[in-house]
């Protein structure tokens, strides 16, 4: 009975430390090692409660329960979705099975015998009197490097897949049902082994050898067919990345043509102004202003040394000309490299097309600004888009209240920006006061990404400024 018990509490910490080893990139609760201590000590005594199980249908009842139990309490621990902690949960069950029959694996052979593991699953008692004690001592320190080496295998093999909470945005989730079924049958069949009746199978060596390499063969490809899945995950990411910027790619050209090919009319244009001038000695009022529009269109080409945010911002850029709002850019696009381009582009076009509707309500259009700075300090990046907004605006829950008929299909662009600025740490923040809507976006910057004091003190590089339809681009 001390046997069983002894195991089962050996159970649950292989069960939670397996799960640290998927979980630890992951979002946290406040508190957190607290939290785990009172969890696993919980569990701990949870294991103690059961009796000594009679057959092969108890023995995996129970520990399976152990294992529904730790899952459902480490929701207490990390802030994460239930489909999230399941699949950490079956990873981490598969790897504790595995590292358990690995152990059972190299003790057969090192021993010539069957594992004296064995009878921990059993109501056998393992033997601590004279030098029994010392044996079992030394495969007990056996047992602990064979979970050790398989942990840091897990880790380094799959554990480095779920780098934050991003990854494991499970789409199919039948497979990961079937892993969790074959998981099982595995468990079951090998406590059916264990209580088999059948002494003379589990005394010979090369049953033991051949059940042992299936088992740990079976939790293998187990964890390979489960990662597959954020491996898909991934690279499905991957190809809708690698579309948007081959998209990107394609808008920055068609603007640059459009660009090209707006100048060279204007420049065509231009050509019979300057005739007409010539013949009439005079400018007349509406010319000048034909002229002075024209030459607006180089301010929309925005340079920030973030190729990405130069594409969305220049998109943006020829939309305020072309529906006659002012746009003011100060922006040091290095300083955002830590994004991801897709999120990059989602971000500023969400916050950017929000604002462009909004002033575009605004009939005067000499009232249609918007300002964008973009900086860094401390260790942040800030950014700020301010607009100006006809009528009244409310912020409800965070949010600023729609005042589209349709609700359903309204804001998701705010929830977007909201996501991706959770993504990577930040906060967000709206106001709106005396006609004029903000939206403050708080980023911490990575380690790497941080840079250096000769970096702080040296004048930033990339910032520009657009202000007001005029030609001039200012470096700071």
């Amino acid at each position: 009975m001390i046997n069983i018990i002894f195991n089962r509490i050996l159970f649950v910490l292989e069960i939670w430390g397996s799960q640290f080893i998927f979980a630890c990139h992951l979002s946290k609760r406040r508190l957190f090692w607290l939290r785990m201590l009172g969890c696993v000590t919980a569990s701990v005594g949870v294991a103690m409660l059961f009796g000594t199980p009679p057959n092969a249908w108890i023995t995996s009842a129970v520990f399976i329960t152990l294992f529904v139990i730790i899952v459902a309490l480490s929701k207490l621990c990390y802030n994460e979705t239930w489909k999230n902690l399941i699949f950490c949960g079956i990873a981490a069950y598969t790897v504790q099975h595995l590292a358990y029959e690995f152990a059972n694996l190299v003790l057969t052979i090192t021993t010539n015998s069957a594992s004296p593991l064995l009878g921990t699953y059993s109501s056998e008692l393992m033997e601590f009197d004279g030098m029994q004690w010392l044996w079992n001592s030394f495969y007990g320190a056996i047992y602990l490097l064979c979970c050790y080496v398989v942990a840091c295998m897990a880790y380094f093999a799959f554990g480095v897949q779920i780098r934050d909470e991003g990854s494991l945005r499970i789409k199919n989730v039948k497979i990961l049902f079937i892993v969790a079924v074959g998981l099982f049958v595995d468990i079951f069949l090998n406590a059916f082994f264990v209580y088999s009746d059948i002494s003379a199978a589990k005394d010979s060596l090369t049953v033991s050898l051949m059940i042992y390499f299936y088992n740990c063969l079976c939790c293998i490809l187990l964890l390979m067919v489960q990662f597959g899945l954020v491996l898909q995950r991934r690279l499905e990411d991957e190809l809708v990345t690698a579309k948007m910027l081959a998209q990107m790619k394609a808008d920055e050209y068609a603007v640059s043509k459009e660009n090209i090919d707006l100048i060279n009319q204007k420049c065509h244009d231009m050509k019979h102004l300057i005739r007409n001038i010539g013949e009439n000695k005079q400018l007349p009022q509406d010319v000048v202003e034909e002229i002075e529009k024209s030459v607006n269109i180089y301010d929309a080409m925005v340079k920030t040394g973030n190729e990405v945010l130069d594409i969305i911002l220049t998109e943006k850029s020829l939309r305020c000309v072309a529906n006659g709002v002012t746009m003011s850019c100060v922006a040091d696009g290095e300083k955002i490299s830590f994004v991801k381009d897709s999120d990059l582009y989602a971000l500023f076009g969400n916050a950017l097309d929000n604002a462009i509707e909004a002033v575009m309500k605004i009939e005067e259009k000499d009232k249609r600004v918007i300002g964008l700075v973009l900086y860094e300090r401390n260790g942040f990046v800030t950014l700020n888009i301010n607009n100006t907004y006809s009528g009244e605006m409310r912020i409800v829950n965070g949010l600023p209240a729609t005042t589209k008929s349709n609700r359903l299909l309204h804001g998701f662009g705010l929830k977007s920006i909201n996501l991706i600025v959770e993504k990577y740490g930040g906060e967000v923040g709206f106001s709106a006061k005396d006609g004029v809507f903000s939206l403050c976006i708080l980023l911490p910057i990575p380690s790497a990404h941080k840079p250096s004091e000769q970096e702080e003190i040296l004048p930033s590089k990339g910032k520009i400024k657009h202000n007001k339809g005029k030609n001039k681009h200012n470096s700071a």
